[in-house]
């Protein structure tokens, strides 16, 4: 009876601990921009159909990375794909912070998606790897649950920011959070990640 917990929680050890804690650290200062961003548009003198516009460019420019992310996963390998896109992924955070008016927002969004699309494959691929037949939902349930509770507050205090010194200084320092912290998780998943590519 004493060894089921440790046999059901041992993947945590592994990749799986630690894409949960990365996703968990990029997720603290994650969620103090992404309920904001419309509001951020709007600041910088968008308008509702420039908001529209953004997330229809970003979610078209994602499709085909995708496909490509797929084949780039299963020739690089897993691991080299998700630091790399996330390393990526971490900069684009500054173009939001820095942008100088809504229309350069265009450029992150659109980055934003060709990194995450080209990530996407490799990151679902090297949990899929990490986690056996028996304990595979479980892992996929825990690795869904955790990483935003990090970020349960986060959305309270941008509010709290943004009530104080306005909505685009709040969101400029959020997004500069965001690159810090989205940093540290990419440094950590080059350090601690295991490639589970296996060689032809």
């Amino acid at each position: 009876m004493s060894r089921e917990p440790e046999s059901r929680w041992a993947f945590l050890k592994g990749n799986i601990g630690v894409m949960i804690l990365t996703s968990g650290i990029w997720s603290l200062a994650g969620a103090m921009t992404w309920p904001f961003f419309s509001l951020y548009v709007l600041g910088l003198g968008g308008t509702y159909v420039d908001i529209g516009l953004i997330s229809a460019v970003g979610a078209m420019v994602r499709v085909l990375p995708t496909f490509i992310g797929g084949y780039l996963a299963d020739s690089l390998g897993r691991k080299r794909m998700v630091y790399s896109m996330s390393f990526l992924l971490s900069f684009t955070q500054l173009l939001y912070a820095l942008a100088p008016h809504y229309r350069f927002l265009l450029l992150p969004a659109a980055l934003e998606a060709l990194w995450s699309g080209l990530r996407d494959p490799a990151f679902s691929a090297i949990i899929a790897d990490s986690t056996r037949p028996e304990n595979r939902a479980f892992s996929y349930a825990v690795w869904n649950i955790v990483p935003p509770l990090f970020g349960l507050l986060s959305p309270y205090l941008s509010g709290l920011l943004m009530d104080r010194y306005g909505v685009v200084r709040a969101m400029r320092w959020a997004y500069l959070a965001v690159f810090a912290t989205s940093f540290i998780a990419s440094l950590l998943r080059y350090k601690l990640l295991e490639e589970t590519l296996l060689p032809k």
